[in-house]
């Protein structure tokens, strides 16, 4: 390992890989507010090739845990770099949290396609800091999970049972064109995932209006959660979603609101008094198709949102209180269609 720069305190976690295009190790180093990139052919001796960040991105907090990986943009042969930054302070749900930058990379500098100040945030929640992503997975996948915590409370939530904070379900990571061409970084929970689930509810389609149903099954307390809104000209409803992992004095909920096109997650009743639990955390969610998806993955202290095929994802940890299991569909101010609902708990394959 280096020793830090000259003068610089603030030296962070480094990324280290093999460029095959020019036949040398790169290390990506997060220095203060900068990520720093060296390149070397022996592991021993290292050379400073180029800066970036100085005016890119978010600057509320020191730049950690860098990582620089090669995507695929679905349906193409085009390939792009994503630079992946954790931030100390200022994310959108307050406290730590992670950017990205999508752009080029030749071994020595990175380029990133989208003007400086520009943010592009991996995840609106909370909990979700220091992704670590494997180095050459099989068959070409990419995959990460992250610290599932904050810095701004960690050391005050809840001792459950030994341990504060936990890891992420490992995701998928992609590239994918989106509106105006623009790229977006996907993310999916990993599809080995799937061996484990044990079907539990089902609906095909489904009215709620001006109403909280409570669902009957108990499903246990891990759940996958897919179901699909209506957003169109026939939804009355300003605001409709689950609640889960309890009843309504008790429970997190996962809403929508329709006029300011916000997903939010309000944990206020399944958590400690901290400072920066309790608030609402709202992530930008436009209807595609007339319509909203969601897949939630419940687990024993926190949740995972993954919105719009992973366009858009949400990551909380929650406290409930033990045996909370249910899971309630509402509707206010008016009615939404349920197009599909299945809830899946998880299971021994």
């Amino acid at each position: 390992m280096l020793p830090p720069p000259e003068g610089q305190k603030d030296f962070r976690d480094p990324k280290v890989f093999w460029y095959a295009a020019s036949k040398h190790w790169v290390m990506a180093l997060a220095v203060a507010k900068e990520i720093w990139f060296y390149r070397s052919t022996n592991l021993k001796e290292w050379t400073e090739s180029s800066r970036f960040g100085a005016d890119f991105g978010s600057h509320g907090g020191v730049w950690e845990c860098p990582e620089l990986i090669q995507l695929n943009v679905e349906g193409t042969n085009e390939k792009r770099w994503v630079l992946i930054v954790s931030v100390g302070n200022g994310a959108p749900a307050g406290g730590s949290g992670v950017q990205y930058f999508v752009g080029q990379f030749d071994g020595s500098t990175f380029t990133s396609q989208d003007a400086p100040k520009t943010i592009r945030w991996m995840d609106y929640g909370a909990d979700f800091y220091a992704p670590q992503a494997w180095n050459d997975a099989p068959n070409g996948r990419h995959l990460a999970l992250a610290w599932m915590n904050n810095w701004s409370y960690a050391d005050k939530i809840p001792d459950t049972g030994g341990w504060r904070g936990s890891m992420s379900v490992p995701r998928e990571l992609s590239l994918r064109r989106d509106h105006a061409k623009d790229l977006v970084l996907i993310q999916q929970p990993v599809r080995e995932l799937d061996a484990l689930r044990k079907p539990c509810v089902t609906w095909a389609a489904k009215k709620i209006d001006r109403e909280t149903i409570m669902l009957d099954q108990a499903c246990d307390a891990v759940q996958d959660i897919r179901i699909t809104f209506r957003v169109d000209a026939n939804t009355t409803a300003s605001y409709f979603g689950l609640r889960v992992r309890g009843n309504a004095a008790g429970a997190t909920v996962i809403g929508y609101n329709v006029q300011h096109r916000k997903l939010i997650i309000n944990r206020s009743a399944a958590g400690p008094k901290v400072a920066g639990f309790a608030a609402p955390h709202l992530a930008p969610l436009e209807p595609r198709e007339g319509a909203i998806t969601l897949r939630i993955l419940v687990d024993q202290e926190s949740i995972e949102v993954f919105a719009d095929d992973g366009r858009v994802v949400m990551t909380e940890q929650i406290f409930p209180d033990p045996g909370s299991e249910s899971v309630a569909v509402f509707a206010e101010d008016g009615a939404v269609d349920v197009a599909s609902l299945t809830i899946t708990r998880f299971g021994a394959p």
